[in-house]
């Protein structure tokens, strides 16, 4: 009897006691089962199916491999079994059928560990290959630059191989030892028709530091438009998959359909996505977090089509980076999908961010419907072509309309202004307001913009001063100013004043500041007068010749505290 690598089979021992010559009833009888595990020097081990196998081990015995590659080039069966230990390697497997299994829990102390040495770990070159029970790595990659968009993956699945399966791994550690990597846990691309990917265990993946590229866990590319692949991707399958810990600078994705895809995304428990955005030498917020996204780029012609998006578990999205130039957003939908069915799925809403649950550009999706048959917390509002969550308030069509939504709006509210032009404001409440999609304008070039409460947040607006006052805070205990373009007036110097700050943080950070009229040279954009415990970090002044970039008033007696880390 023969019993496969890493299976177990139940066995008896029969004894016929008739054959014994004592009467003795207290006789001890001792059966002993032997098995012998070591492969004969004259045959090879076999599979469940009865063909050649190989098995890969770090103290090989006669007949046995030392490295993955070394056995899948020359096994002549269906099965190559991975045995616990480290093995830093990329391997090929180019035959047809074949399985790739390592013999114990990939999750254990005592898994089979694939560590590749170049931009794949395991390139698939085969039809109906399974890749199933290792523990996948790729710190370094070997990406051209931060531009290569796949520089550093667990699973490659090359153009036109079918049947794939990547089943009970763990791919872990992509990319987080170059900062140049575009990390995808698994990719595959050009008609590579019933990709199964399933039951793995996703998780800290790790992108570029550039505002290159993006981070995607699982990227199903369909390449249509490419002179050799004149297929989509059919019959693709993302199923009970637990993804988890990425980061990007630019953008994290979970799982991107691209181009002429259709299959099921189902079951799978996605949680932990960040996009820091914070693009060196600038103060531009670059990422944008999509949690799900069916979309068309690259090569492709079209977006998916039959896409059943079911079941699945979406948490903690963009909980620990904030002020991206585009909102976190759990499903998009590209203009180009169809026939796309969103039924059970659970989205929570969890980042200090305005998040965004459907995004639907194809105007296919009824929304009605997803809300119904999905579950969204907090409970969602339609807008457009969107689901948001229902505790933010949307502010549209620019004018008064922000002063408006402040006017009507109470303590702990979130304001989500959209990409309109508004009138200066006065804001009296502690209030969360943000820009949504794009960068609304906030037109204080008479007047000026003043705040007069605590814990205000105010994120996202290009502000123009250039003929009006400044942006006057005060109190400005608690205050977070980020990522806004502020002109500088040309009658006042100062771009933010802030008095009276407290002891609560008060933060400025990633702004940058402008002036760009010859009438003044003297140019001061941040002004704190009275207060403690500042932060002040990667802010720009551009313009004068001889301005002032921070200015801290020697009225009262508090000692300033500062935490400067970049100002350019």
């Amino acid at each position: 009897m023969t019993v496969p690598v890493g299976e177990t089979v139940k066995m008896g021992v029969h004894i016929d006691t008739n054959v014994l010559e004592s009467d003795d009833g207290d006789q001890m009888l001792t059966a002993t089962l032997t098995a012998d595990v070591d492969v004969p020097t004259d045959s090879s081990p076999s599979d469940g199916v009865g063909e050649d196998a190989a098995v890969v081990s770090k103290n090989p015995d006669d007949g046995e491999y030392s490295s993955i590659q070394g056995a899948v080039d020359d096994v002549d069966g269906t099965t190559v079994y991975v045995e616990p230990g480290t093995y830093e390697e990329s391997v090929e497997v180019d035959v047809e059928g074949l399985t790739l299994r390592g013999t114990t829990d990939p999750e254990s102390g005592d898994a089979a560990i694939v560590v590749g040495q170049n931009s794949d770990t395991i390139t698939v070159q085969s039809n109906d290959v399974t890749v199933e029970r290792l523990n996948i790595q790729n710190p370094e990659g070997s990406p051209s630059g931060p531009d290569d968009n796949a520089g550093a993956l667990g699973v490659n699945v090359e153009s036109g191989n079918t049947g794939v399966s990547v089943i009970s791994n763990v791919i872990t550690e992509i990319g987080t030892e170059n900062d140049d990597a575009n990390p995808m846990a698994v990719y595959a691309q050009g008609a590579t028709d019933q990709i199964t990917v399933e039951s793995n265990t996703i998780t800290d993946l790790e992108g570029t530091d550039e505002d290159q590229g993006a981070l995607q866990a699982v990227h199903i590319n369909s390449q249509r438009s490419l002179g050799s692949i004149d297929e989509g991707i059919d019959g693709a399958r993302i199923a009970n998959n637990s993804i988890t810990d990425l980061l990007d600078t630019r953008s994290a994705v979970a799982v991107r359909f691209n181009g002429d895809v259709s299959g099921e995304i189902v079951g799978n428990t996605i949680s932990d996505l960040n996009t820091e955005g914070d693009i060196p030498g600038t103060n531009d917020p670059g990422g944008f977090t999509q949690v799900l996204a069916l979309s068309e780029g690259g090569n492709s012609t079209t977006g998916p089509t039959d896409v059943t998006i079911e079941n699945n578990d979406i948490s903690n999205v963009e909980t620990t980076t904030s002020g991206n130039f585009a909102p976190p957003t759990h499903l998009i939908v590209t203009e180009s999908a169809s026939n796309v069915s969103v039924t059970g799925n659970s989205f929570s809403a969890d980042s200090p961010d305005v998040e965004v649950f459907v995004q639907d550009a194809s105007e296919t999706l009824d929304l009605t419907s997803v809300d119904q048959n999905n579950t969204f917390t907090p409970s969602v509002q339609k807008s457009g072509r969107a689901l948001y969550p229902g505790d933010i308030t949307l502010v549209t069509g620019g004018g008064d309309a922000l002063q408006t939504a402040i006017d009507d709006a109470s303590d702990g509210d979130t304001l989500a202004v959209d990409g309109s032009t508004y009138n200066a404001v006065s804001v009296d409440k502690s209030l969360d307001i943000q820009s949504i999609f794009a960068r609304p304008t906030i037109d204080a070039t008479a007047d000026r913009i003043e705040v007069s409460a605590s814990d205000v947040l105010l994120s996202g607006f290009d502000i123009d001063l250039s003929n009006g006052e400044v942006v006057y805070v005060n109190p400005g205990e608690g205050l977070v100013f980020r990522n806004n373009t502020v002109e500088l007036s040309r009658s006042s110097p100062h771009g933010i004043r802030i008095d009276d700050a407290g002891t609560a943080e008060t933060v400025v950070s990633n702004n940058e500041f402008t002036l760009s009229s010859s009438e003044r040279d003297d140019p001061q954009a941040i002004l704190f007068s009275d207060g403690s415990n500042y932060t002040v970090t990667n802010n720009i002044l551009d313009g004068g010749t001889k301005g002032q970039a921070i200015l801290v008033s020697t009225q009262g007696s508090e000692t300033k505290e500062f935490d400067i880390e970049r100002l350019c």
